[in-house]
């Protein structure tokens, strides 16, 4: 996978055998917007970008994903439960 995965090493992604972690944005571009009609985060379309171009890689090498083993982003719990695109941490 790593091999595969090299041209997104480490800036997008460290592989660890067949699991894929992305990387979030840095804490001082979380707020920086890229189109003020809608309000898109910067981080939200880069990540976005990323995760395409990763998925294409994949499939250009003729790699599968397991829908039933992927898990959709979470935000970090504190204290409380928070909710984050609509999935509860725990």
């Amino acid at each position: 996978m790593h091999k595969v995965l090299r041209e997104f090493v480490p800036k997008v992604t460290i592989p660890f055998l067949d699991d894929i972690p992305m990387k979030g944005c840095a804490e001082e571009e979380k707020d920086e917007t890229i189109d003020e009609l809608t309000g898109c985060r910067k981080f939200v379309a880069d990540h976005i970008r990323d995760v395409e171009r990763i998925l294409e890689r994949l499939e250009e090498v003729h790699l599968t994903l397991s829908g039933a083993k992927s898990r959709p982003p979470v935000c970090a719990a504190e204290e409380r439960q928070k909710v984050c695109l609509g999935v509860r941490a725990s």
